[in-house]
């Protein structure tokens, strides 16, 4: 097991001490599970600390091999630093490449993206988790989906809050061969569209 450096509990506590101003006692030694490939901190809220594990699993198996996807644990922490849940979701992202824990308001919500080759359209969709047991509250809801332009197309998107953190907002772009196209709509908290996207289409002569 890898055991978290120094500055990773420094950081812990000041975000501690900063945001509430109260003492932090200290919780046993924690340590990243084997095969674990970084650790982020995502969230805090009153309850505690939410991380972010990243480790790979298993996409697809063949005789002479296999192939792996990035995946992620999340794991939450109470205010002494203590472990209170590991939850790994590999389940619930088969056939899904997990993209990130979003945390929006007072929800914590899993995005994942699923690429159907033959259409070559690449799918978003997100899950609500429950913050007091790790686990997700329901099926995958889809929130958009991308064309490519042919297979070699790149996309590429992010979900970030707007500035009164009310609405979700959608920026994506995908550049193709002959047009890059650019993306923005905005989504509420049930990962429902709020409105009609503004796409902006650059053609090359």
């Amino acid at each position: 097991m890898k055991k978290i450096p120094l500055v990773f509990t420094l950081t812990m506590l000041s975000i501690f001490s900063f945001a509430q101003k109260q003492n932090i006692t200290w919780g046993e030694e924690f340590k990243m599970k084997k095969g674990s490939t970084d650790l982020t901190v995502i969230h805090t809220d009153k309850s505690g600390v939410y991380l972010q594990e990243g480790h790979l699993a298993m996409k697809s198996y063949f005789v002479i091999g296999a192939s792996f996807r990035e995946s992620a644990t999340l794991v939450k922490l109470d205010k002494s630093l203590n472990e209170l849940y590991r939850t790994d979701f590999n389940k619930e992202l088969k056939g899904k490449e997990f993209v990130e824990f979003f945390p929006f308001r007072d929800k914590l919500l899993i995005i994942a993206s699923e690429y159907r080759k033959s259409e070559k359209t690449m799918e978003l969709f997100g899950s609500e988790i429950d913050k007091n047991t790790g686990l997700t509250t329901g099926t995958w809801k889809p929130i958009t989906s991308f064309q490519k332009e042919d297979k070699k197309s790149e996309i590429e998107f992010k979900l970030i809050p707007n500035a009164d953190t009310t609405k979700i907002i959608l920026v994506s772009t995908i550049t193709g061969k002959e047009k890059n196209s650019f993306l923005v709509q905005e989504f509420d908290g049930s990962l429902k569209a709020a409105s009609k996207p503004a796409t902006i289409t650059n053609e090359f002569g």
